[in-house]
């Protein structure tokens, strides 16, 4: 007798469908409906999206890329290049948004390569940004020491 009690208690505790609408919503109630996205604001008033500074700006960049040409510097002395080894030479690496460094090469002294990729994956410390990965080609020297290149001007 118990279990017929609670399998009516079951059967009464079952929920029910709701049920379906007759026809589709009308053509002016649907017009009036918010057509952004709900978005959840952080701690500041600030949408999570938008939470990230923007990418860094041609003068930060360099700023934050000035410890390379050391780095590279100390490498080259360290690991002197081969006879085949002969410019140009670019150190290379791409830059993800949360401040991580990847895929670092140096193009022309593959010598100095792993001192290179290890100088700069453990050092450099890049502040996260929003928006996508940045790639860095860094010309320097034979002797490690910058190249400048104005990317801007027009050839004379």
């Amino acid at each position: 007798m118990r279990w017929l009690s609670v399998l009516l208690l079951l059967g009464a505790c079952k929920k029910t469908a709701p049920p379906a609408p007759d026809a589709a919503p009308s053509a002016p109630a649907a017009q009036n409906e918010p057509t952004e996205k709900p978005s959840e604001p952080s701690d500041n008033g600030t949408p999570l999206y938008d939470a990230a500074p923007p990418p860094p700006e041609a003068k930060e960049a360099r700023k934050m890329l000035a410890p390379v040409y050391e780095w590279t510097r100390t490498c080259f002395k360290e690991n002197p290049a081969t006879a085949d080894e002969k410019g140009p030479f670019e150190v290379r690496f791409t830059a993800t948004p949360n401040g991580r460094v990847s895929n670092v090469v140096v193009v022309g002294r593959e010598s100095a390569n792993a001192c290179v990729e290890g100088a700069i994956k453990s050092k450099l410390k890049l502040r996260p940004w929003s928006g996508d990965p940045m790639e860095f080609r860094v010309p320097v020297t034979a002797t490690g020491e910058p190249i400048y290149v104005d990317g801007g001007s027009a050839v004379r």
